[in-house]
């Protein structure tokens, strides 16, 4: 049976796995970029000022010398920048970002040449930086399928910045839901930093799947069975083939025999439950003796964190009653307090982090006052915005559809664009959540 100190270790090794996944690219990327940009531009302008001079027009210079630099640009990225394997697909990806970046350097030995009478010699490296950006994100997104890369190298949990690939990977099947995407890509780490158990697991308030999908592609399959009370939400984590089988039942009454879990898992679910003593007491009763539970959930801090109403006219005690109203959120108790809730229904509670620091919550706050919150407040407010979301169709779009990865790569650079690091040390009084890990005690008191 495993003891705290186990429970301790085996979360430390999970996340020192994560932590060694989520790091993509060395550090030394964008130094190698430009160096192999610099030769690029100087191997270009070479060419173009010695066909300039050799009787051709600019205009001509420029498409004569596309073909080679497309091959050599390409061939020197993924064998020295990105250190990658050359694909047709990628050479095409590059050739075409390479080409969309023309009109703007066109335009620019324009200006230069015909407007300001500069030489070709002056002109062309003047242009060639003009347009750097535009080259440096496109060589991103071509070689590496994605522009995230080019703003982004790693992020660390420790000083509260944002995992931008969970982000992509939840604005993908977030679609319309970019203020829960945001959220997510912050709490998962969180959840995994706690260590997922192997062996049978039972996820409570499964919903539609969506965010144990994004998990077990960070960590790895598990066996699984989902519990919902919302059938067409487990109808849709059905389809996702993740679980072994999917309860459309309240979590305080589960068609599972006793003990037959080794772990669970519950995120950002049980604020929600109006009668939370009885699902406690079924996840006991659910769980085999040592089993694990992890848990996430919104703590007393949460509502100060928040920034508050934008406008007058309504007060700050209103604006949080809407707000919860809205998120369905029925209580905040402290982490000593949902310890000692999970205390008196035979849990030991053996590791809580903290995650959503101020800065993350307001940037949260202020994408879901736009999107979600301003959809509620158009409706009257009289609808949870799943709600919402199922009569304007927008729920079903966003179950049969992913949003395309750049897309969601462009909009994950705007989401967390400014975005401040947070403290280094998390604490209950700098942030709106809590992770725990617990675990059912041998024998019923």
């Amino acid at each position: 049976m495993p003891s705290v100190n186990t429970s301790q270790r085996i979360a430390s090794v999970e996340k020192a796995r994560w932590s060694s996944q989520r790091r993509w690219a060395p550090s030394s990327k964008e130094v190698r970029y430009l160096v192999v940009v610099t030769i690029c531009a100087i191997v270009n302008n070479v060419l173009l000022i010695a066909l300039v001079k050799a009787g051709f027009h600019y205009f001509v210079g420029i498409w004569l010398a596309y073909v080679p630099m497309v091959v050599f640009g390409y061939w020197l990225h993924v064998s020295v920048t990105f250190r990658t394997q050359a694909t047709l697909a990628g050479f095409v990806r590059y050739g075409l970002a390479m080409l969309a970046n023309y009109p703007l350097w066109i335009a620019s030995l324009f200006v230069l040449t015909d407007l300001l009478r500069m030489p070709i010699a002056m002109a062309a490296p003047i242009g060639t930086v003009i347009t750097f950006f535009g080259n440096y994100v496109a060589t991103h997104w071509a070689i590496l399928r994605s522009l995230k890369t080019a703003f982004w190298s790693s992020s660390d949990p420790e000083k509260g910045m944002v995992d931008q690939n969970l982000l992509v990977q939840f604005l993908s099947v977030y679609a319309f839901q970019p203020a829960t995407a945001f959220w997510r890509a912050v709490e998962l780490p969180a959840l995994i930093n706690l260590g997922i158990p192997t062996g049978r697991g039972i996820d409570i308030g499964c919903g539609d799947g969506k965010l144990t999908a994004v998990l077990l592609d960070n960590i790895g399959k598990r066996e699984l069975v989902g519990v919902d009370p919302d059938s067409q939400e487990a109808g849709e984590a059905v389809r996702r083939n993740i679980y072994t089988a999917v309860h459309a039942v309240d979590a305080g009454s589960v068609p599972e025999a006793d003990a037959s879990f080794d772990f669970a898992i519950s995120n950002s679910v049980l604020e929600h439950i109006p009668d939370l003593d009885s699902v406690l007491a079924e996840t006991a009763r659910l769980l085999r003796p040592n089993g694990v539970f992890l848990m996430t959930v919104p703590h007393a801090g949460f509502r100060t964190q928040l920034r508050g109403p934008l406008l007058g006219g309504i007060t700050r005690d209103e604006y949080e009653r809407r707000l919860d109203s809205r998120l369905a959120h029925l209580r905040y108790p402290s982490a000593a307090e949902w310890k000692a809730m999970l205390d008196r229904h035979n849990f030991t509670t053996d590791a809580i982090e903290f995650y959503l620091d101020r800065s993350q919550v307001r940037r949260w706050e202020t994408i879901s006052r736009f999107t979600a919150g301003a959809l509620s407040a158009l409706c009257g407010a009289r609808h949870h915005p799943l709600t919402l979301q199922r009569r304007f169709g927008l729920r079903q779009l966003q179950n049969s559809r992913a949003l395309p990865s750049l897309i969601a790569s462009s909009l994950a650079t705007v989401l967390i664009c400014g975005l401040r690091a947070g403290p280094a040390s998390l604490t209950e009084a700098t942030t709106g959540c809590v992770a725990i890990r617990c675990r059912r005690r041998a024998s019923f008191a």
